[in-house]
Order: structure tokens, then sequence, then C-alpha cells
């Protein structure tokens, strides 16, 4: 589970460029970072596929990582705003 977060002030000037700048350097670095995690896990012989937003719920995924605890969900960052990833690994070893 990665979380990346956005910068809080630019995220206050919505609706307006500044903050979808944010937001799209956000999305953009969440799929490249769970792009480079799946191919890391890969290189140890797993199956891995990069996950975003739209393969698996966040919260509780990072809830059972450890990140945050269930009610008012708050992530360990002084933003609020965050976009998450995680990789989806099997657990039997790819045949080589």
């Amino acid at each position: 589970m990665l979380a990346h977060e956005m910068d809080y002030e630019m995220t206050q000037t919505s609706p307006s460029v500044v903050a979808a700048s944010t937001t799209g350097f956000g999305s953009s670095m969440m799929a490249y970072s769970a792009g480079l995690l799946a191919h890391f896990i890969r290189g140890l012989g797993y199956k891995a596929v990069p996950c975003g937003n739209d393969t698996a719920l966040s919260i509780p995924l990072a809830v059972d990582a450890g990140l945050g605890e269930l009610g008012p969900f708050r992530w360990p960052t002084t933003s609020p705003s965050i976009w998450a990833c995680k990789p989806s690994v099997r657990h039997a070893r790819s045949a080589r």
C-alpha cells in the first residue's frame, strides 16, 4: 500500500488550474509508483499487477496495512488529500 499526498494549500484553491495540477500530479505519481512496485515484486518471482482506485477499496486495505483505523479515517499525514495505490499479488510463485 502506497500513499501519495497532494499539496493541501493547492487543493484549497479549487476550482482552479492550480488544484487540478496537484490532483493530476498525485494521480500520475500513483500510477508510476504502483507500476514500479509491481515490477519489483514480479522480479522476485511473484505475479503482481499495479492497482489504483479502480480495483479494490483503498481504505480497508490501508487499515489492514496499519496505516490508519476505521471510524473517521485519518491518514498519518497533515493533508487529507491522498492518492492511494496498491499491488495485487498472487501468493503462489510464478513458473520461470
